[in-house]
């Protein structure tokens, strides 16, 4: 069970030219703390709320995840424990939420 909990979160983005797409809008100091967090934090521990950062949603968002990412802007993701899998659902701006990605 140990070497489950060692073994590190996939990360999966709905389409990596659209998302690398709306990356690059992002300034180039905020590109790497999104990228870095993608790196480290989401592929070792992906559901520790970081006070004023990250926080889970709750309602009709349950069990999405979203990064505060500056101007109004979010990384948003869903975590599944029993693939260790990182489902990154959307990035952009606040108001635009509804464009959430389905996973089938």
């Amino acid at each position: 069970m140990a070497e489950q909990e060692a073994k590190p979160y996939s990360i999966k983005v709905w389409d990596m030219d659209e998302f690398f797409a709306e990356l690059q809008t992002f300034p180039d100091a905020q590109q790497k703390r999104i990228t870095d967090f993608m790196a480290g934090y989401l592929r070792t521990k992906p559901k520790p709320i970081i006070p004023g950062q990250l926080t889970e949603m709750h309602g009709r968002w349950e069990g999405v995840f979203s990064l505060e990412c500056g101007k109004s802007r979010r990384l948003m993701y869903e975590v599944d424990d029993a693939t260790r899998t990182v489902r990154i659902i959307y990035l952009g701006k606040h108001p635009e939420w509804e464009k959430r990605r389905k996973w089938s």
